[in-house]
């Protein structure tokens, strides 16, 4: 751990259940090792009162925090303002209705350790599947490989070969890693990251 750089990690959130949340913050309290996080901090966007949570939140670990937005800023907006209130050298962008395993910070940011000359560097976890209805359901996520249309809606890999042979057969498609959102959860960036070529 020693190797390790400190982190942070920023959670906005906007009408999620206490269910989700609480066990969100349970598994990371428990499969994370806390003395290289600086905080976790819950970006409370908006909420009205039933769902801002924030003496609960903060009474589960002193290094819990939570920022209020008086006015919804969205998701996006939330996350660059949670990245500017926090001081540590990593930020982790999570969700609040994510469950962590054991070892899932460290193998993000030991990624990011051997790479401390690539300030553009972005690494992300593979993520399964927890269905919204049922929170004690887990199911393993598949390697998706897809692509983006015209539209620059994301499309499957079966979808997009239909569409490359519909097209022309000598069409060659070049892969490259994408986000299909911004900064989803697990994002994890060093400060100062700032992509040079498009994602």
């Amino acid at each position: 751990l020693s190797t390790l750089p400190r982190v942070s990690l920023v959670i906005p959130y906007l009408k999620e259940t206490w269910e989700h949340m609480s066990k969100t913050t349970a598994s990371m309290l428990a499969y994370t090792p806390m003395e290289i996080v600086d905080e976790i901090l819950f970006v409370d966007d908006g909420n009205e009162p039933d769902w801002q949570f924030h003496d609960q939140l903060t009474s589960l670990h002193p290094k819990v925090k939570v920022h209020r937005n008086e006015e919804r800023q969205g998701l996006i907006k939330a996350k660059v303002t949670g990245a500017a209130l926090i001081k540590s050298e990593v930020i982790i962008f999570m969700e609040p209705h994510c469950i962590v395993m054991h070892q899932w910070a460290e193998a993000l940011l030991e990624r990011l350790a051997v790479s401390k000359s690539n300030k553009n560097l972005l690494v992300m976890p593979l993520i399964d599947i927890i269905p919204e209805e049922n929170f004690a359901e887990y199911r393993v996520a598949n390697h998706h490989i897809g692509g983006f249309d015209w539209s620059l809606s994301f499309i499957g890999w079966s979808s997009l070969r239909r569409e490359t042979r519909a097209t022309t057969t000598r069409t060659h498609i070049p892969l490259r890693p994408s986000l299909a959102v911004s900064l989803p959860s697990g994002a994890t960036v060093g400060r100062g990251w700032a992509p040079t070529t498009p994602t």
